[in-house]
């Protein structure tokens, strides 16, 4: 973990948050105690039980978030159709 005085910080401040994005965390000091820590913010924070459940390998998550403008285009089904139906429909590319 990398250490910054507020002053190094303020002074570099665009390579500190390079280095942020990467991953990495900078413990901010002012008069060599430690006052805050920069990190990363996620921006898609699962629900617990969904992150359990990936960490099992129990589901498969997404590996770029979703289009909403390509999702609401997308076909919609029929009322009253059988999901059975239809996940076999596509699995046989009709």
């Amino acid at each position: 973990m990398k250490t910054a005085s507020v002053t190094e910080l303020k002074n570099g401040l665009s390579g500190y948050l390079e280095k942020v994005q990467r991953g990495h965390r900078v413990v901010v000091t002012e008069h060599q105690r430690p006052v805050a820590i920069l990190e990363k913010v996620e921006t898609h924070q699962l629900p617990p039980e969904v992150a359990g459940l990936a960490a099992r390998g129990l589901v498969v998550l997404p590996k770029e978030a979703c289009n909403p403008q390509a999702f609401l285009a997308m076909p919609k089904g029929r009322c009253g159709a059988s999901v059975a139906a239809a996940v076999t429909e596509d699995r046989d590319g009709r």
